[in-house]
């Protein structure tokens, strides 16, 4: 990634702009239970995460985790903008 991608993906993140992925091959209602776990860009979801819980919502088991990678950037506060792009509640 270079500086101007690198710019771009923290905007993103600071904006709550979901990346473009591919569609996904797996159906999370499938499961009986879903872990979510999500880097910390510019102090929030990462894009793609972002992306993947929009195209998500209204379909996640009721067993739900969620959480980030990095412990040191409020994760309560991660986890709860999580929930609200998922339309889910993490278990606890």
């Amino acid at each position: 990634m270079n500086f101007f991608g690198f710019m771009n993906a923290g905007r993103q993140a600071t904006f709550g702009v979901a990346s473009k992925i591919l569609p996904p091959r797996l159906d999370p209602a499938a499961y009986e239970a879903v872990v979510v776990l999500t880097p910390v860009w510019s102090w929030n979801v990462a894009p793609p995460v972002r992306a993947w819980l929009r195209l998500m919502k209204g379909k996640l088991p009721a067993r739900l985790a969620l959480g980030t990678v990095s412990g040191d950037t409020e994760p309560d506060k991660i986890v709860a903008r999580m929930e609200k792009e998922a339309g889910a509640r993490a278990r606890s």
